[in-house]
Formats: C-alpha cells, sequence, structure tokens
C-alpha cells in the first residue's frame, strides 16, 4: 500500500495522489509538494508547483513568497504581493483585510454585505443576519422555518420551532430527570439543578429521588408505609 495514494495500477505503482501530493518519478511513492517546494499547496511536480499555501503566492514554478507582510489575514494575493482575498471571517478593504463585525455574520464582503451567518442565524434578503426564532434552534433558513435543533430538542410539526423530544420535560431547557423543575448548561451538558420539592422530591447529585418516607410509584412520589405497601394519594 503506496501512502497518499488514491488509484494504483498494481500494489507497488501509484497512478494518482491525494491533494496536496504529486507522483514520484517511478511511481511508487507519493511525495508532499510543501516539501520538494517551500511552501507550496499543490503540484505536479517537484519543479511545478500549481498553488501556495495561505498567505503566499508563486513568483516561478518553484518559489512561493510571503504576501505583503503589512496585509494580516490574507489569504491569496497578487504576484505583486497585494492581498485579493482574505482568510474567512475578514474581508477585503482596500488592501487591508477587516474583521467582519456585523451581529451574527460569519463571513463577509464588505461591512454591510454578509454572505455567511454563525450558527443560531439566518441570512435575509438583505445580506444581514438574524437570530433563528426559536433559541434552540441552531440552524434556520428563515423567520419561521427551523431546520436543526439543539440536542435536548427535536422539530415541531410545523417545522418553525423546536420541542423537546420524547420523554423529556421543559423546564427552561429539555430534560430527562423525572421530578426537575429547574436545568441549567454546565460544560454545554443539561443539569438537573432544583427537584419537585411540592411532590416529594429531593436533589441527589444530578438526579432527583423522592424523599425519606416516600417511595416512587407510576413517577410520583408516594407514602412508603415501611412493609412493601404503598398509600394511594
Amino acid at each position: 500500500m503506496i501512502s497518499q495514494c488514491t488509484t494504483c495500477s498494481t500494489y507497488l505503482a501509484c497512478s494518482a495522489c491525494n491533494t496536496n501530493y504529486y507522483l514520484s518519478p517511478g511511481l511508487t511513492s507519493c511525495l508532499a509538494c510543501s516539501v520538494s517546494i517551500n511552501n507550496c499547496l499543490s503540484c505536479t511536480s517537484s519543479s511545478n508547483c500549481t498553488g501556495c499555501l495561505t498567505g503566499y503566492y508563486a513568483t516561478s514554478s518553484t518559489t512561493c513568497v510571503p504576501c505583503d507582510s503589512s496585509t494580516t489575514n490574507c489569504q491569496y494575493c497578487a504576484a505583486n504581493g497585494t492581498c485579493t482575498q482574505c482568510v474567512v471571517t475578514y474581508y477585503l478593504s482596500g488592501l487591508t483585510c477587516s474583521s467582519c463585525t456585523m451581529t451574527g455574520c460569519f463571513n463577509c464582503t464588505s461591512p454591510a454585505a454578509c454572505v455567511s451567518c454563525n450558527v443560531g442565524y439566518y441570512l435575509n434578503a438583505a445580506s444581514t443576519c438574524i437570530p433563528c426564532p426559536d433559541t434552540n434552534c441552531v440552524n434556520c433558513s428563515s423567520a419561521s422555518v427551523c431546520n436543526q435543533c439543539t440536542t435536548e430538542f427535536t422539530l415541531n410539526a410545523a417545522k418553525s420551532g423546536c420541542i423537546c423530544q420524547s420523554g423529556w420535560v421543559v423546564t427552561g431547557y429539555c430534560t430527562t430527570v423525572l421530578g426537575c423543575t429547574t436545568v441549567a448548561k454546565v460544560n454545554n451538558v443539561s443539569t438537573c439543578l432544583f427537584c419537585d420539592s411540592v411532590n416529594n422530591f429531593i436533589i441527589s447529585g444530578t438526579t432527583c429521588i423522592c424523599k425519606t418516607g416516600y417511595k416512587l410509584s407510576n413517577k410520583q412520589c408516594v407514602v412508603y408505609c415501611g412493609d412493601g405497601l404503598t398509600v394511594s394519594p
């Protein structure tokens, strides 16, 4: 097996390599472009670079040099070193790269034109990012259409918002902890904080149990007689 080889004619002969690699003269190995030509991303041989790494441009088929050092966050530049495209989350303003600062915007082409939004936002016709209508929706395409919910939730029938998954209950967040009344996110995990004391539940670690003298029966804490019997509520 030849490392980085995508197509081979025999066990020891490769005919095509993965991106950023090229075939050795004997077709027995795939060599990294960046090793043969400094800062080269893609090539056809050790003497023909077809694309440089981010922040570099080609001055010849075997040389990649840095873009103008005065332009930080530049992804591609012209032959004279001036920036032509910035890295994601930045846009080209003259010869410099400026950060996309519009609310909810992930990538933009100008201070007022967003092209993609962060999780929980959707892009409207005015190229601005609007929060999804449901705070538990992480992917939406309009004010009335949710495509994906957070882990504990699932889409409602109209696909306009998120509801707790079957068997889960709403307490600010969804939870499977019976008797829990208050849930908070701890390290991005729903954790029970308080239990339903009115119905004789008490907190035990991150779950709820029946308090002393009570026993769980049909999802309720009922008086426990001590002889194995329970008193009907």
